[in-house]
């Protein structure tokens, strides 16, 4: 099977989503990242930025951009610390799948407690808004971008242009995962996978990992404070029943490829499985049915201008 017919699943957001709300299901990724948002974002995040900022900012919203939103769980948290310190906000979200930002947009209408936060929407890409926009015409003061430095496109312009989009004093909230565990540690390892961008050479910006990022960082002298954090998800049906529907989503978020299973070569797909096993967290059961665990570490980039 030639790997030039193979895609990315996030160009087919249905696909796209419908895949990553498997993963939530068979995980802890929300809970994690909202308890470390709950216990952390308001003293090493939203308290800094003010500090920051300074004084005289008092009489101007604060001005945040949010890139691949998706339906808002994150987004909504920090808005609601950020109000601790922020009077006003001028949120903008960019978001391309209309579903899900129809969901973020009914959230905040039934919310209650987002008082003082004016949201303006795009749905559309990274790529669409900066085309339609420019890094002149708006500068922001937070941006936060949640596990989507993925798909936004070459990871060294891509945050080269982030951090220009940033007033000074501003801060960029990434989140993105670690090569040595998990996902991160599966794409590094079973290079077949890279070879998904519809030509012989390796995609670059599907499998981008914390270490990337950083390498671009360090290369431009741009700060950041580093925090981490380890999610699960459970894989255990990919290994019971590979023939499910949501094994086959589970697969398709793991390795980044739609219809995963259908797509690759046999030993492509048999080296992913023997991978997940190898590296997985096995709890046993009481009468058996022993459960399989992928671990992936992820970064926490708090990155200032």
């Amino acid at each position: 099977m030639a790997l030039e017919s193979i895609n990315p699943y996030y160009l087919d957001m249905d696909h796209y989503w419908s895949a990553l709300n498997a993963a939530w299901q068979h995980s802890n990724r929300n809970e994690i990242i909202a308890k470390w948002m709950e216990d952390k974002f308001e003293s090493n995040v939203s308290r800094v930025l003010s500090e920051r900022l300074g004084d005289n900012f008092c009489d101007q919203p604060l001005r945040v951009l949010g890139v691949g939103s998706g339906e808002g769980y994150q987004e909504i948290i920090q808005m609601k610390i950020l109000k601790s310190n922020f009077s006003q906000i001028s949120a903008t979200v960019i978001e391309p799948s209309t579903e899900q930002i129809m969901k973020y947009q009914n959230t905040v209408a039934k919310s209650s407690d987002l008082g003082g936060v004016d949201y303006e929407w795009h749905n559309q890409t990274f790529q669409e808004y900066m085309e339609s926009t420019g890094t002149a015409k708006h500068k922001y003061h937070f941006i936060t971008i949640v596990h989507a430095i993925y798909g936004v496109g070459e990871v060294e312009e891509s945050i080269k242009i982030l951090h220009e989009f940033l007033e000074p004093g501003g801060m960029i909230f990434m989140i993105v995962v670690t090569g040595n565990e998990g996902f991160g540690k599966l794409w590094t390892h079973v290079p077949d996978l890279k070879r998904t961008s519809g030509t012989s050479e390796p995609a670059t910006t599907s499998y981008t990992n914390s270490a990337d990022v950083k390498s671009v960082l360090a290369k431009y002298r741009i700060a950041y404070t580093q925090y981490s954090y380890t999610e699960s998800l459970n894989t255990t049906v990919c290994f019971t029943d590979s023939d499910t529907v949501v094994a086959r989503l589970l697969l398709d978020n793991i390795t980044i490829i739609k219809n995963f299973k259908e797509s690759v070569p046999d030993d492509v797909f048999n080296q992913v499985l023997d991978f997940l096993k190898r590296n997985a967290r096995v709890v046993k059961g009481d009468q058996g049915g022993d459960k399989f665990y992928l671990d992936t570490k992820s970064d926490i980039l708090v990155i200032s201008k």
